[in-house]
């Protein structure tokens, strides 16, 4: 153990102790809020190169550095290693500002070593540089990357955090080649499957919603069903799209949020660096699939897009807007369906959604009130909210869910339900199962049982799901 104390303990920065990288932390925080960015960024690219480029952005990776993703596994052998007094040292590609910057924050490095004056410390610029300075398996290397590979080959010891089934094989055959020690520090493995999080296939039950004006028109034919399944393939690849773009541009909130910093690019599960292309891949399959239905459909659906990046980039920032924005955005799902089947649209029917998504939307932000704990003056990240706003969020939430009951009961009572069922006034059936359904889900949101999104809740709760089967049983025997 002795001996060990001084062989220095050298670890990789991006995806070893960060689950992130530190380049693309940056790029994120430029481009996002002024997409023209770009083009300064390949500017820089070109004129400085990569380290000029990690220069350039490394004031705006340590905008978010206090809220990281560090893998615990890592650092704790680091902090193993401090108590053992060995010397530790950070070897990055990083920019040396961020490398500092970070080193100050943890406070475990002898020493550090990144880019700086126009050197890319990367792979065999690294294992130079390493070797120059510690000598030939004079030290042990923490990394997790095929840009590693050279550093092992030099290292005394090679320590693998994580990394994917190829870069494990060729250190392992590199470690039986020169008979060097390996050891592996194994991850926790993600809570849920990255993709399918980034992308969130639960969610896309929401854009059910496109087939209500068919179940409503009692349109039940074949060739209705198959536009109506195009139009919810449609809108689950454009929201995908947004989610993503969302989770991108909410990194430093969302690793401030209880359930929210799970989310695999602000875990650190997925790389950043495949975030733009889910993006682009989602979206241009949306487009695809749209183009398929009617012109009216593919305008809702643009129209949907652009206010969805409207409420991510802004208006989630301002006061009751995002809440008239969450509202038009479920509500513009239903328009949708009415254009993908060519059917007029109905003032009962965009009444009664205005009235129960807002109040589904006032639902979702008191509860994050309840979640975060905001205090009376404080204010939840990217939120106009305070905690003393809670009580009238709330009781606008009971006035429009009262209200969409209330629409309900007129429209049973009005020439337009007589025209369309045969029995109408088994309808009436609905009023108090939509009223027993709301009223839960107050209840239940206002003794905190509902964490985030009610929709989201409802999904998975069984008397809900029940509700909306009995609600569908009703409106097919009144016709």
């Amino acid at each position: 153990m002795d001996s060990e104390k001084h062989i220095p303990l050298v670890a990789d920065l991006d995806g070893t102790l960060l689950k992130s990288d530190a380049l693309w932390e940056g790029l994120i925080r430029f481009i996002l809020p002024r997409p023209w960015n770009i083009f300064i960024c390949l500017i820089w690219l070109c004129t400085g190169g990569k380290a000029g480029l990690k220069e350039r952005l490394a004031p705006y990776s340590l905008q978010g550095m206090e809220f990281w993703p560090l893998d615990e596994t890592v650092l704790g052998r680091l902090r193993l290693a401090q108590e053992e007094g060995r010397p530790i040292y950070l070897a990055t590609a990083s920019h040396k500002i961020v490398a500092e910057a970070l080193a100050a924050r943890l406070g475990l490095f002898t020493g550090i070593l990144a880019t700086e004056n126009g050197m890319n410390l990367r792979g065999e610029a690294k294992a130079s540089l390493l070797r120059e300075k510690f000598g030939q398996a004079a030290y042990d290397y923490i990394g997790n990357g095929r840009e590693d590979l050279p550093i092992w080959r030099d290292c005394r010891a090679i320590i693998l955090a994580g990394g994917d089934p190829s870069v494990k094989s060729r250190a392992a055959a590199m470690a039986a080649e020169t008979g060097k020690e390996i050891i592996s520090l194994e991850r926790k493995p993600a809570r849920r499957s990255g993709y399918a999080h980034a992308l969130r296939c639960r969610q896309w039950l929401k854009n059910c919603l496109v087939g209500v004006p068919l179940l409503l028109a009692h349109l039940f034919t074949v060739e209705a069903a198959l536009n109506v399944f195009i139009a919810f393939m449609a809108f689950c690849a454009c929201a995908s799209s947004i989610y993503i773009f969302n989770d991108l541009s909410d990194l430093d909130s969302d690793r401030q949020h209880p359930l929210k910093r799970l989310r695999p690019f602000a875990a650190g599960d997925l790389p950043l660096i495949r975030g733009p292309l889910l993006f682009c891949l989602s979206l241009g399959t949306s487009l695809v699939v749209a183009a398929l239905l009617p012109h009216l459909f593919v305008a809702a659906l643009a129209v949907y897009f652009i206010l969805n990046l409207a409420y991510s980039t802004l208006v989630k920032k301002l006061l009751f807007l995002d809440v008239l924005l969450l509202t038009g955005m479920y509500t513009l799902r239903v328009i949708a369906g009415s254009f993908a089947l060519n059917l007029p649209l109905s003032n009962w029917l965009l009444a009664f959604c205005c009235f129960i998504f807002m109040g589904l939307a006032l639902i979702k932000r008191f509860t994050e009130l309840d979640l975060q704990q905001a205090g009376q003056e404080k204010r939840l990240p990217r939120r106009a909210y305070i905690g003393q706003d809670r009580r009238l969020l709330e009781s606008m939430a009971v006035c429009c869910c009262i209200c969409a009951v209330l629409v309900l009961s007129l429209y049973i009572d009005s020439l337009n339900s007589l025209s369309q069922y045969s029995t109408p006034q088994l309808l009436w059936l609905l009023c108090p199962l939509g009223l027993y359904w709301l009223g839960r889900l107050l209840l239940l949101a206002n003794r905190g049982d509902i964490l985030d999104d009610p929709l989201d809740f409802a999904i998975k709760d069984k008397a809900s799901l029940l509700c909306l089967l009995s609600g569908i049983l009703i409106l097919l025997l009144a016709i």
